[in-house]
This record gives C-alpha cells, sequence and structure tokens, in this order.
C-alpha cells in the first residue's frame, strides 16, 4: 500500500494517487556463509486509484491491474559495528541491517482507457532491518 499527492499552486491543479499491490521477493542471501552481499529481484502485480482536481474540473478512478518489477542489491551493514550488532542481535532479535540499492519500474496496465502511470527507471537505496 503506498499513498501520494502534490499540487500546482501556478495551475490550481492537484493529484493523489494510492498504489495497492502485492509483491513477491526472491533474495539470494544464502550464496555465503555470512549474507554481506544479497542480490534480490521482485515483481508486484498493483493497481492505482487516483483523483486529479483543478479549478473547474475534477477526475477519479482506478486502473486495471499492472505489474511492477525491482532489481537490488542488500549490503550488510553489521561489520560497521560487530559489537553493537551482536547487542542487537541478542536483546531485539535483529539479525542484519542491509543497505538497499535498487532499480525498479511501474508498467502500465493493458486497458486503453487507464491513465498511464508507466514510470522511467527508477533508482533508490534504503536500509533494511531483518529480525
Amino acid at each position: 500500500y503506498g499513498q501520494v499527492g502534490g499540487s500546482n499552486s501556478g495551475t490550481s491543479r492537484s493529484l493523489s494517487l494510492t498504489k495497492k499491490g502485492a509483491s513477491l521477493t526472491y533474495t539470494m542471501n544464502t550464496l555465503w556463509p555470512e549474507p554481506y552481499l544479497a542480490p534480490y529481484i521482485s515483481g508486484e502485480i498493483l493497481n492505482f486509484d487516483y483523483r486529479e482536481e483543478g479549478a473547474t474540473d475534477s477526475q477519479s478512478g482506478s486502473t486495471a491491474f499492472t505489474s511492477a518489477l525491482t532489481v537490488g542489491l542488500l549490503i550488510q551493514l553489521n561489520w560497521l559495528d560487530p559489537d553493537s550488532a551482536l547487542d542487537a542481535r541478542n536483546s531485539s532479535g535483529l539479525n542484519n541491517i542491509f543497505l538497499d540499492m535498487f532499480a525498479s519500474q511501474y508498467n502500465t496496465s493493458n486497458s486503453s482507457t487507464d491513465a498511464n502511470f508507466q514510470s522511467d527507471l527508477n533508482w533508490g537505496a534504503g536500509l533494511k532491518f531483518e529480525f
């Protein structure tokens, strides 16, 4: 589930999107005895609910189901502070912290009446906590 909104004050328009979907991810974290590097691939089935409003008109609807694909690499960060990593494992069950670097792309649906929410290749990074 994801939600985003925005507006353009110069043209008095706003757009809000709600993404609903399910994903399946395969992480290759058993390539080595300790998952220092773990490549992964993820597929997602989703649809968008949208609402666009202007000063004199508005449009809303839902798209048909579409897909998204993500490929990424998890880089384990436990080696930065091994004592703290061991304390976190013993006290809260936190096994690993990863730097997550990925690229993803959303595709457009096959319905000709849907708004086109297809994206270019998006790059991102974040942290993942493995309990």
